[in-house]
């Protein structure tokens, strides 16, 4: 199983959508997919087709900390095919203080093989869980604290989304300075599979300055898909739809599709092995748009036939027309 978290402390950045579309992508080619929506405003989950849970229900929290809590407590279905949802909960809004008010409490200490180091408590669960599915995408908080950094050093590689704006390009500084820091504390090289620019509006001046500014500042680590801005986007979640299914011909879905190709090809490039689909794939959004395309152009090639060619011949300018009589001039 291959983990990836989606992550920038940046709030505005896409972050959701871009894991929740990474997600749905590799559902619809035919991956198992385990979701972790550890986001406590719970939009993934939502968009997802699920609810919160209540507080009575197990976390992600109470599986860092209690080895007694089972993965399969914390999962449910949700209205996607083949994904897997660790759903958000209100809760999670103070992950920080639960865990550290357990450890005052006496109701948990870090456990021996990580040895008190808290930021390994999500990695060394999720070693220990069945291989049931190809792909597990991790959806982070925006900020720092304790989940997130349990979610990156879990991870086997990170995607960093960052809108093209100049708020969102500035701070992504900070992001990379925070993750070689974290990944020294924990003896880990955090591996960034790369970054991806998102609500593009490449027809702006700034827009397309703040892209050419992103090409020279991270180089080969940008992907070459960008997503494009879609208002869509908004009216697919609003009815817990993948913008693939809702408006598959929306620019941002090929967009969407064109980034989990090629995050697909940068795992191989890496070194990963790309788990065969263990379901029947559903079609490309380009053979379906090239399937509609083509269908079109042969309707309009019937209806052109059907058309009967006129017989009425135009006459030249000062005769009269063909099968018409030539009014006689009054003498």
């Amino acid at each position: 199983m291959i983990i990836i978290a989606v992550a920038n402390q940046k709030g505005g950045s896409a972050k959701t959508t871009t894991g929740y579309h990474l997600a749905t992508d590799l559902a619809r080619r035919g991956h198992a997919v385990l979701f972790f929506d550890n986001d406590a405003q719970g939009n993934a989950t939502t968009w997802l087709g699920a609810e919160q849970p209540g507080n009575d229900y197990c976390d992600i929290v109470d599986f860092m900390i209690d080895d007694r809590v089972p993965l399969e407590d914390i999962t449910q279905s949700c209205k996607v095919e083949h994904i897997t949802l660790v759903p958000s909960t209100r809760d999670m809004q103070g992950a920080d203080f639960q865990i550290m008010d357990a450890m005052i409490q006496g109701g948990f200490q870090p456990p021996s093989d990580v040895q008190g180091n808290l930021d390994m408590l999500l990695s060394r669960r999720l070693r220990s869980i069945p291989v049931d599915w190809d792909f597990c995408i991790i959806d982070t908080p925006p900020s720092m604290g304790m989940v997130t950094r349990n979610s990156l050093i879990a991870a086997d590689c990170l995607i960093i989304p960052v809108d093209v704006s100049h708020m969102g390009f500035e701070g992504t500084g900070s992001m990379l300075s925070f993750l070689t820091s974290l990944g020294e504390k924990n003896g880990k090289k955090i591996r960034i599979l790369g970054v991806v620019a998102t609500i593009l509006e490449s027809q702006t001046r700034l827009g397309a300055s703040i892209l050419n500014n992103m090409h020279s500042y991270f180089v080969e680590l940008l992907f070459g898909a960008k997503i494009r801005k879609a208002v869509k986007l908004r009216e697919a979640s609003a009815v817990q739809m993948p913008l693939y299914d809702y408006a598959p011909d929306d620019p941002a879905a090929l967009d969407y599709e064109k980034f989990c190709d090629e995050a697909l090809a940068r795992l191989a490039c890496q070194g990963f092995t790309i788990p065969a689909p263990r379901f029947p794939a559903k079609p490309s959004l380009q053979s379906i748009l090239e399937a509609k395309a083509a269908r079109s152009a042969l309707q309009q090639n019937k209806l052109a036939k059907r058309k009967k060619p006129s017989l009425r011949r135009e006459a030249p300018l000062g005769e009269p027309a063909q099968n018409q009589v030539a009014t006689p001039v009054p003498a």
